[in-house]
C-alpha cells in the first residue's frame, strides 16, 4: 500500500476579515469639518456662499439652519421670560404651569420654536407665490426654499448674538436683532437676484413687495388675535 505522504493544508484563517457592507464606518471627521467650513464661508465669502446656495439645491442644509433658528427662537422665548419681560404677555399660558417650571419652560420653548419656523416658511411661501403669480417666474417651491438657506443662517446668527447680550444690555439686543433683519433683507435681495436673474430694479421691487405682504400678513394675524388675548387677560383665564 503506497501513500503520497503529503498532506494538503487548507487556507489559512488567521488573516483579517473583510468588513461587510452592513458594518458601520467610523464617523468621518473630514466630512464634518467640511460641512462646518461651508457655514464658515458665509462669514468669510458671503456673496460666493449665497450664490452657491442658490445654484445647488441642498435640502439637508435647509433643514439644519431651520432647526437651528427654531431652537434659538425657543431659547430666546425662555430667556425673555426668565428676565421678566413676558410676565404680562405670557401669563395666559403660565397660569396652570407655574407649579412646574420645567413644563412651563418647555412650553415656552415650543412656542418660540414654532413661531420661528412659521415666520421662516411664511416668508418662503410668500416669495414663492409672488414669483409665480406676480412676476410670472414659476420656480419650484424647493428651489425657492433652498435660496433661503443664507437668509435663515444670518437671521439665526444675529439672533444668537442678541440672545448672548439679552441679560446684560436688552437695548443692545434689540439693536442686534434690527441689524440682523437688515442684513437678512440684503441677503434676500442677493439670493433673489441670483435665483431669477432679474435686473436690480426688478429685484428691488420684488423684495419690497414680498416684505410688505409678509409684514401685512403678520400684523393681520396679530390684530385678529389681540381682542381674544385682551379678553382673556381681563378674565385671567389660561389658554
Amino acid at each position: 500500500r503506497t501513500s503520497s505522504g503529503t498532506v494538503q493544508s487548507g487556507p489559512k484563517s488567521g488573516g483579517k476579515k473583510a468588513k461587510g457592507p452592513g458594518q458601520k464606518k467610523p464617523m468621518d471627521t473630514v466630512a464634518l469639518l467640511a460641512g462646518f467650513g461651508q457655514y464658515l464661508r458665509y462669514l468669510t465669502r458671503p456673496v460666493d456662499s449665497i450664490r452657491q446656495a442658490v445654484q445647488y439645491l441642498n435640502p439637508h442644509r435647509l433643514l439644519v439652519v431651520s432647526l437651528i433658528h427654531a431652537a434659538l427662537g425657543g431659547l430666546a422665548m425662555v430667556r425673555i421670560d426668565q428676565i421678566g419681560t413676558l410676565d404680562l404677555l405670557m401669563q395666559l399660558t403660565q397660569v396652570q404651569l407655574a407649579a412646574n417650571p420645567f413644563i412651563a419652560g418647555l412650553f415656552l420653548f415650543i412656542q418660540g420654536a414654532g413661531l420661528a419656523l412659521v415666520f421662516d416658511w411664511l416668508l418662503i411661501l410668500v416669495t414663492h407665490l409672488t414669483l409665480q403669480y406676480v412676476f410670472k417666474a414659476p420656480f419650484a417651491l424647493t428651489r425657492v426654499a433652498a435660496s433661503f438657506v443664507p437668509v435663515i443662517f444670518y437671521l439665526a446668527l444675529f439672533q444668537l448674538l442678541a440672545l448672548m447680550s439679552l441679560t446684560l444690555v436688552p437695548v443692545a439686543s434689540l439693536l442686534t436683532l434690527a441689524a440682523g433683519l437688515a442684513i437678512a433683507l440684503l441677503v434676500l435681495y442677493l439670493a433673489i437676484r441670483q435665483l431669477t436673474g432679474f435686473d436690480e430694479n426688478r429685484c428691488f421691487v420684488l423684495v419690497t413687495f414680498v416684505i410688505v405682504v409678509f409684514t401685512s400678513l403678520v400684523s393681520l394675524v396679530i390684530n385678529l388675535a389681540m381682542p381674544v388675548l385682551m379678553l382673556l387677560l381681563e378674565q385671567s383665564l389660561p389658554l
